[in-house]
């Protein structure tokens, strides 16, 4: 029997690649196990989603069962492998790496659930679709592979409700109030886990609970992949178990360049802090979010010393408004306005707007949009303009303490406020 791999487990090194012969020698075949036995287990395993949500997968799992037989709808899985974060690259790496890792769990997933499709969705023309196939390509003649979709790179277009009704046809954006694993794709009901969470599948389906529970937080056992970004000497994709310590990160990413006093914590909707709340922190969902920070999708990113806060949170938030879906006017008028503020803040000769004024406007938006878009940015704005407080204050009266326009790779932005979405989402 193949060995179980210590940590990491699939960041494992000489990882299988696309080779079907190599995945098989380093993991071994999946066991024959009922749908329902597999079931158990997960639950046992305590595996959560490692797509942002942290939601328990065996409760979602059971409802998207449980649905099938009530509503006479045979369920679908589907396979988040969007990466909506632009700075994350966790799906990347496992389509790259261990994309039969992913198809086991897709597989698995399918059998759970009573699904009679699946699909793994990627960004339109994303260079790892092609590992994929390649994958694909190697696997037995008998079985059943998902079919592989590509939809536009937006934002909010990886998010579940928007996955599951583009995938159906439509355009790709959130669906207020409708959960997939009620009404997912065409009515029925589905079963979105994103990439990591159906490796982590596949490896509970082989080795156990037990086995996925010996590391990790009690609340969240297993490991956990991040992308540790920004000043520290090699960034780059990394496995740690949950609840190691964020110094544990950075170490293990070579330790800092430069001297950063700050941090980035989720992703574009999560929050900033100061470095020295969480160095100590176990980086853990509950853990993180106790002391103002966010796991997320599982991004750290340092911010240099030398970048200017201001600058960064005010591209964050042109790329934000940009980014909306055009369905909720929250959204669409109330992040254009807050990019609109930034971008004066920004601008040093303007001299302004007080930080009052900002703080007014990003305070009408939460909890009033269809998606957590709007939350989210208004959260990683808020923390953004506490931790960066020096910066704020040096803009409003009109110089800026640096001088650099910050080094966090922003996508350039699209035009907002955002009326007519059209093909941008389909």
């Amino acid at each position: 029997m193949t060995t179980p791999p210590s940590v990491p487990r699939i960041m494992v090194p000489d990882p299988a690649g696309v080779s079907y012969e190599r995945h098989l020698a380093l993991y071994g075949p999946v066991p024959r196990t009922r749908p329902d036995a597999l079931l158990r287990e997960v639950a046992e395993s305590g595996l959560r989603g490692r797509g942002g949500g942290w939601f328990p997968t065996a409760t979602k799992m059971r409802a998207v069962k449980d649905n099938g037989g009530r509503f006479l709808h045979r369920p679908f899985t589907l396979a988040n492998a969007m990466e909506g974060e632009p700075v994350i690259t966790t799906d990347a790496w496992l389509m790259t790496n261990a994309p039969h890792l992913l198809l086991d769990g897709v597989a698995l997933a399918t059998a759970v659930v009573g699904a009679t499709e699946s699909a793994i969705a990627v960004h339109e023309g994303s260079p790892q679709a092609q590992s994929l196939l390649t994958a694909m390509s190697e696997r037995p003649d008998d079985e059943e592979l998902p079919t592989l979709l590509e939809f536009p790179g937006r934002y909010v277009a990886s998010e579940e409700s928007a996955l599951a009704r583009a995938v159906a046809g439509g355009a790709g954006r959130p669906v207020h109030g409708v959960r997939p694993h009620n009404h997912g794709v065409s009515g029925r009901p589905t079963l979105v886990n994103n990439a990591e969470t159906l490796c982590q599948l596949a490896l509970i389906a082989r080795f156990g609970a037990a086995w996925f529970r010996s590391v990790g937080d009690p609340d969240a056992p297993g490991t956990v992949m991040v992308s540790i970004e920004g000043a520290v000497a090699s960034p780059g994709e990394y496995e740690v178990p949950v609840g190691a310590r964020v110094s544990e990160l950075i170490r293990i990413a070579g330790g800092v360049t430069g001297d950063p006093t700050t941090a980035l914590t989720g992703g574009f909707g999560g929050a900033w802090t100061e470095l020295s709340t969480i160095h100590d922190v176990a980086w853990a969902p509950e853990a993180l979010r106790s002391v103002g920070a966010e796991i997320g999708a599982g991004l750290l990113w340092l911010q240099g010393d030398d970048d200017c806060g201001v600058s960064e949170m005010s591209r964050m938030a042109a790329y934000l408004a940009g980014e909306s879906a055009g369905q909720c006017g929250v959204c669409v008028f109330g992040l254009s306005t807050i990019a609109d503020e930034f971008g004066r803040l920004a601008d040093v000769a303007a001299a302004g707007p007080p930080r009052a004024r900002i703080d007014s406007v990003l305070a009408e938006v939460p909890r009033r949009g269809g998606c957590a878009l709007p939350d989210g940015a208004v959260r990683m704005l808020q923390t953004g303009l506490e931790i960066f407080a020096a910066d704020v204050a040096a803009h409003e009266s009109g110089h800026c303490l640096t001088g650099s326009p910050g080094s966090l790779p922003v996508p350039p932005p699209m035009p907002y406020p955002v009326i007519m979405p059209g093909k941008a989402f389909r």
